[in-house]
């Protein structure tokens, strides 16, 4: 659970999620998600960067898709 970094509560809401794969239509090597978030508790807005712990492979995608 993230913590507010203000007041340390875990009382808090995402208000806007980016992609960060992708920006103005051109793909990026870094794929992580860019999250603004407001506590609940002291009301402060905050950003948090997820990154996925998976690295994408192209051969494994494309070998999903042809078993679909």
């Amino acid at each position: 659970m993230l913590k507010c970094p203000y007041c340390e509560s875990t009382n808090n809401v995402c208000v806007s999620t980016i992609n960060r794969a992708t920006i103005n239509g051109k793909q990026r090597q870094v794929n992580y998600v860019w999250r603004r978030r407001k506590c609940s508790s002291c009301g402060e807005k905050f950003t948090t960067h997820e990154k996925s712990e998976q690295e994408w492979n192209k051969e494994k995608y494309l070998d999903l898709l042809e078993k679909l």
